[in-house]
């Protein structure tokens, strides 16, 4: 197939995983189960894709002022793809509610966000499925290493 061919679309696969929510100080308050769809791309050689749908929508851009230790490049930021994905519909500072403690995310938290708890620096890269993924069933989207999208950096939306 060439690059300019039409290729049948894939057909969508399900999957359920669990989402939570915690408070400002990282307790869980819920947690429920939650079903997105995929699909597989064989790229060859061995390497296979997951590619887990997105459903179009709108949301709400960058930091709110009021938000704790936002700083003042967070609205507007550029980096609107990997944000959409990221928040999945949600309002929160992060997908899974106000703060983030290490065991939800792969950062340095001994210096903990907000009201969370000191927690662990692992140092490191951890695996894709190490924390709880978004309800868009996108895993680590916060934390890890630096989001990573085609995204021009802008002073503002005009």
């Amino acid at each position: 197939m060439n690059f300019h061919e039409e290729s049948e679309p894939k057909p969508l696969q399900k999957f359920s995983f669990e989402i939570i929510k915690v408070n400002s100080q990282g307790k869980e308050t819920d947690r429920r189960c939650h079903e997105a769809e995929f699909f597989t791309e064989n790229l060859g050689r061995g390497v296979v894709l997951e590619m887990v749908y997105i459903p179009g929508g709108s949301f709400l851009m960058g930091s709110p002022e009021y938000e704790a230790e936002r700083e003042s490049d967070e609205s507007p930021p550029s980096e609107s793809q990997w944000e959409y994905a990221c928040r999945a519909g949600t309002t929160t500072p992060f997908y899974f509610g106000e703060t983030i403690t290490s065991d939800l995310v792969n950062y340095d938290s001994r210096v903990p966000d907000g009201n969370a708890p000191k927690g662990k620096y692992r140092g490191e890269t951890t695996d894709v499925g190490s924390f709880p993924p978004n309800t868009f069933g996108l895993y680590d989207m916060h934390g890890n290493v630096w989001e990573w999208c085609q995204d021009v950096w802008h002073d503002n939306y005009m």
